[in-house]
């Protein structure tokens, strides 16, 4: 088998980041695998990989299937987008999202991006509501005008569900794939 152009690889708890690995599928004619349906000899004979996970507790899910098999995707361009509650365009706290899963030496070679993703409450397990109340309590010790947008929304729904998702946000990672060049 020859080596085909662009795949998109997913995980995804809650749909969000399904979501927008639909998008970038579509918009790249790029072939869609869930992360439990990807192996690694198929996914290193691509061109380009797009790998997009969650991010829960700081930790981008699935994120070993990137990292421990970079040996064997050395000639595959690798692409990571994240989706969570980080506002797009607030840098200091992506960052720190890489440097929770990433050294810097593993950074290199990929190109990152990040999307705001969904939250609904009462599909939550106990676990993730207890994470919420942490998150709720975090957010209210603001000033309301150091909250971020994102922040405010969570306030207003909490306990309801809210969804930041939207197909516009894939825009700057579509034209990077689409571009085929490292530094686009």
């Amino acid at each position: 088998m020859g080596q085909r152009k662009i795949a998109v690889v997913y995980v995804s708890r809650n749909g969000s980041t399904k979501r927008y690995a639909e998008w970038i599928a579509r918009d790249c004619g790029a072939d869609l695998i869930p992360l439990e349906e990807a192996v690694i000899d198929r996914m290193a004979l691509y061109e380009t990989l797009v790998y997009g996970g969650c991010v829960y507790s700081g930790v981008i899910q699935g994120i070993s299937f990137i990292k421990n098999n970079r040996d064997l995707l050395e000639r595959v361009r690798l692409v990571v987008f994240t989706v969570g509650l980080t506002q797009p365009g607030d840098e200091t706290a992506f960052a720190q999202v890489l440097d929770r899963n990433f050294t810097e030496e593993e950074r290199r070679g990929i190109r990152f991006f990040h999307f705001p993703g969904a939250l609904d409450y009462k599909k939550m397990n106990f676990l993730q509501k207890g994470m919420m109340r942490l998150l709720k309590k975090s957010i209210q010790k603001k000033p309301p005008e150091a909250r971020s947008q994102i922040e405010g929304y969570i306030l207003e729904s909490y306990g309801g569900k809210v969804d930041f998702t939207n197909a516009a946000y894939v825009k700057s990672l579509v034209k990077y794939v689409r571009s085929g060049r490292e530094n686009a």
